[in-house]
């Protein structure tokens, strides 16, 4: 008897980059420099709490960097919920680019002074596996982590851009089905 294993995605977790910041608007990498956002920031997030009634969330996670702590507090207040903000869901640290514009960055090697990619992939999974296990979660944070958590969900949004204060329904997690 041959037995064939696949996998199927365990639970889905919504994931909601913050508002925009100023260095987003001027195109710097921001990375793990903490700094708030910006009034077309503030803008989006109020914007985005009418898309939550049909959302039903349950349980907020954010990162503990201060444009997501501000996010977050737009959605704790409409839905009434506490936030509970967990280690390793911070964008990638980008050492010497941050503050840099895009272009400037060599993305096809790990950053002086900053994190490697396996690095910030191993912290960002700890973070989602932790999350995926609560009711109907969502997790305000950092266009690299859901980049990371939608191309480990193999979609093709992975290669989309990100945007800001925008609702995304990501598969987290596996288990496996055996199949005779």
């Amino acid at each position: 008897m041959v037995c064939a294993m696949r996998y199927q995605p365990r639970r889905r977790i919504l994931l909601m980059r913050h508002g925009q910041t100023s260095w987003n608007e001027a195109g710097l990498v921001m990375g793990q420099t903490d700094l708030p956002m910006s009034e077309s920031g503030i803008q989006q997030a109020k914007a985005m709490i009418t898309e939550l009634d049909s959302l039903e969330v349950r349980t907020l996670f954010s990162s503990a960097l201060f444009r997501c702590q501000q996010t977050a507090e737009f959605v704790s207040r409409a839905l009434d919920l506490p936030i509970t903000f967990v280690p390793g869901l911070e964008e990638r640290c980008w050492g010497i680019y941050e503050g840099r514009h895009h272009t400037e960055r060599d993305t096809t090697v790990d950053p002086p002074e900053g994190e490697t990619l396996s690095q910030f992939q191993d912290r960002i999974a700890v973070a989602l596996d932790l999350i995926s296990a609560s009711d109907r979660p969502l997790v305000v944070t950092h266009s690299g982590v859901i980049r990371y958590a939608l191309e480990k969900a193999e979609s093709d949004k992975s290669r989309r851009r990100i945007p800001h204060a925008k609702p995304i329904l990501v598969p987290w997690g596996l288990r496996t089905v055996t199949a005779s």
